[in-house]
């Protein structure tokens, strides 16, 4: 597993077109492992802070409590037309492990929980408007 900032490190201009496409929209996907081991996706928001990537929960959410049982997860950017791709989509996917580091947020979000998201995998998927043909870029951590 590593952190964003490992993952800046070791490949530099991948986490960069990722970042920006996450950073393009507020609303992405999470998706988290149900009690059964069927998928649950919910919609969130992230945050890149301090060489990590963050995202908030409230205590007694569906999403928190699948973290908390079993915390793989994976992240999905918001389905956009990204700039700068002649109006070809682009996909941007992180997957990892989420830890909870703050319990409690503050005082004005006492049910709250802070969490961060160590990186096991990431990809990034465009189409070359010129040739139609798929390119794919991933990252794999350790």
């Amino acid at each position: 597993m590593a952190t964003w900032a490992d993952f800046e490190r070791d490949r530099p201009e991948l986490a960069g077109l990722i970042r920006a496409r996450f950073e393009q929209g507020r609303d992405h996907v999470l998706a988290t492992l149900r009690a059964d081991g069927s998928p649950r996706v919910s919609g969130i928001e992230i945050a890149f802070l301090d060489g990590e990537i963050q995202l908030g929960m409230m205590h007694g959410s569906r999403k928190l409590a699948d973290i908390q049982r079993d915390p793989r997860v994976a992240l999905h950017a918001a389905t956009l037309t990204a700039a700068g791709t002649d109006g070809m989509p682009v996909d941007a996917k992180l997957s990892g492990q989420a830890e909870i580091y703050v319990d409690r947020i503050d005082e004005d979000h006492p049910d709250a929980a802070q969490l961060r998201i160590d990186l096991s995998h990431a990809s990034y998927i465009q189409v070359d408007p010129d040739t139609g043909a798929m390119k794919v870029d991933t990252w794999q951590g350790n």
